[in-house]
């Protein structure tokens, strides 16, 4: 039971609503201006920073655009007449949201594309340094507390 409850607490639970989500995807990925000027400069050869920046960008703006459109339907829903109108208006709503998500098809790719390169480069670039040891002599470099 302890178990459970530490893992619900240390897990927070899987977004929600696109503003969350947007929002994890967002802080998901690195500020440039907060990496490192060498990992900067590799993001930049194999991603093109630029476009990188781009797809960011629209990840933003959708997000944004996304609080505009649901404020604006939650308002329109105050006055709805009738249940008919109010769920025209739901509909309408989750329309213009879902058209768009679909814009952002491409950007969405690009991104969990450079994630998933993001990933496996920089972890195979850290690990490389770190394991640089020979092997024939790994035993005897590293402290005896370890084993």
């Amino acid at each position: 039971m302890d178990k459970l409850l530490h893992e619900s607490c240390t897990n927070p639970p899987p977004p929600r609503t696109f503003d969350e989500k947007f929002s994890a995807i967002l802080s998901s990925f690195p500020r440039l201006d907060d990496v490192h000027p060498f990992h900067k400069d590799l993001l930049n050869t194999l991603y093109d920073k630029d476009h990188f920046k781009i797809a960011l960008g629209q990840i933003s703006t959708a997000k944004h655009l996304m609080e505009s459109i649901a404020r604006d339907y939650v308002r329109l829903l105050k006055y709805g007449q009738s249940l008919f109108q109010c769920k025209q208006l739901k509909r309408a709503g989750l329309g213009r949201m879902a058209t768009l998500i679909k814009r952002l098809k491409e950007p969405l790719l690009y991104l969990d594309q450079v994630r998933q390169q993001y990933v496996v480069v920089f972890c195979r670039f850290s690990l490389s340094s770190y394991w640089a040891v020979p092997h024939t002599n790994a035993t005897k470099s590293w402290p005896s507390s370890l084993y």
